[in-house]
């Protein structure tokens, strides 16, 4: 019977001592919640700051090893007239360097009698409007000193209209010192209303018409000259226009 209460004391001693044990701050489980949340969070935060120095090494490595270099235009000529440059970003036609930037084509030209040099950008290069047909003497019209500008606004798809007529606005006036006149060959739009009303058949005066037709086409008739062709081809007659009354085509 001793023994018995004994053992049972004993049982009772043991309880009490893992209950006070289970009390004590070392073993309390929120304590030990918290602790395994702090050991997570700095694990998570170390995993971070390790994904942020991938993506900035990545970056500094793509921005000084992976990213082509800048050349500017002059640059891009030098190395074109070196052969360093693949066709589709320079060539060199006539003895003119061209250079592929931003989409243009560009070149240089001196202008005659003069020092100056002037830096030109085309939509396209001498190469791609090679085939566009040419009637008449295109560089006749430099000996105007002003011209009309004209087209027919009822046509649709203007856009290129307006691109193709600001190119030669911006050349005539600034390089070869001839001074255009914005004008219409219809009065049917509010754009139109204060611009002179002009066609080749209707003045004696040089006038330059922006013609939309389905093929490419220069045609020079007397104090007119035709620029023909429909949305990016009206833009290459254009081009080859301003080509030759540079010099660089015949």
């Amino acid at each position: 019977m001793a023994a018995r209460n004994k053992t049972r004391t004993n049982k009772e001693a043991g309880k009490h001592q893992e209950d006070k044990a289970s009390k004590h701050p070392f073993f309390s489980s929120n304590e030990q919640e918290n602790a395994s949340g702090i050991r997570n969070n700095k694990v998570a935060i170390l995993i971070c700051l390790v994904i942020l120095l991938l993506f900035a090494g990545i970056f500094t490595a793509y921005r000084f090893f992976i990213t082509p270099e800048r050349l500017t235009i002059d640059q891009l000529h030098e190395r074109n007239l070196k052969g360093k440059l693949d066709p589709e970003e320079g060539y060199t036609y006539r003895g003119f360097s061209f250079v592929r930037a931003n989409n243009m084509w560009f070149t240089k030209i001196a202008r005659t009698g003069t020092s100056d040099i002037y830096n030109l950008q085309f939509h396209y290069g001498p190469r791609e409007v090679e085939n566009i047909t040419v009637l008449g003497d295109v560089k006749s019209f430099l000996r105007y000193n002003e011209t009309f500008i004209t087209f027919n606004p009822s046509e649709k798809r203007l856009s290129y209209t307006a691109l193709t007529s600001g190119e030669i606005t911006i050349n005539l006036a600034s390089v070869l010192g001839i001074l255009p006149h914005a004008a219409c060959t219809k009065n049917e739009t509010r754009g139109c209303s204060t611009a002179a009303i002009v066609n080749c058949e209707s003045t004696s005066a040089p006038v330059l018409s922006l013609e939309i037709t389905p093929d490419p086409k220069i045609i020079t008739e007397k104090n007119c000259l035709r620029i023909q062709g429909n949305g990016t081809d009206l833009l290459r007659s254009a081009d080859k226009t301003l080509l030759q009354w540079f010099g660089i085509m015949d």
